[in-house]
């Protein structure tokens, strides 16, 4: 089974009054906690967060924006990209020839950079080497990243692109988690703590 869960902090961050910023990294760790076993994380050398047994997961944040992908049969990476402004001269930097196909506007260059992110963090090599490995041989559900075959799943939401990436098929469903579902989790780990 493969799930990513997406929540919009707006809400939460007036009920907080924290900066969005530090507000992202800590709904970033509930949803690992709400969603994986409870054993403790591990971190791999360039510090990818794991765990030594399955749920696999993977969280990202962007602007308003935070989520986690879990699957229970493969590593996965998963990335938010805020849709801004089309930048030719960036595109042209970060890009090889292949991965700049069909990037002609803010939606296809926030896409393909988080089809490239969420390739980094699935293999575990995170973003130190993302200007080394690219995307290579790109069809409709998969990619070759460094030596790598790669499964990808891209969805828009709003005025931001989510990619999904994995070493099987992703049948993964996109699911939006709202101010309640925080509220009690949050509630049900002080209980837990008491």
């Amino acid at each position: 089974m493969q799930t990513a869960y997406i929540l919009d902090i707006k809400e939460i961050a007036k009920e907080f009054k924290e900066k969005n910023e530090k507000l992202r990294s800590r709904l970033g760790a509930l949803l690992i906690e709400a969603f994986t076993a409870k054993t403790p994380l591990l971190y791999n050398e360039y510090g990818k967060p794991y765990k030594n047994k399955p749920p696999y997961f993977n969280v990202s944040h962007s602007k308003d924006k935070v989520g986690i992908f879990v699957s229970d049969n493969a590593e996965v990476g998963f990335d938010i990209q805020y849709i801004k402004e089309y930048n030719e001269k960036l595109k042209d930097y970060v890009f090889n020839e292949e991965e700049k196909k069909g990037v002609d506007n803010g939606v296809n260059f926030a896409v393909r950079w988080a089809m490239r992110e969420a390739a980094a963090k699935c293999v575990g090599v995170g973003l130190r080497n993302f200007k080394t490995q690219t995307l290579k041989d790109i069809t409709a559900e998969t990619f070759i990243f460094g030596n790598e075959k790669l499964y990808y799943k891209n969805h828009i939401d709003g005025d931001y692109a989510v990619s999904l990436c994995s070493y099987n098929k992703i049948d993964a469903k996109v699911l939006h988690l709202g101010r309640d579902f925080v509220l009690k989790t949050l509630a049900k780990n002080v209980e837990n703590s008491i």
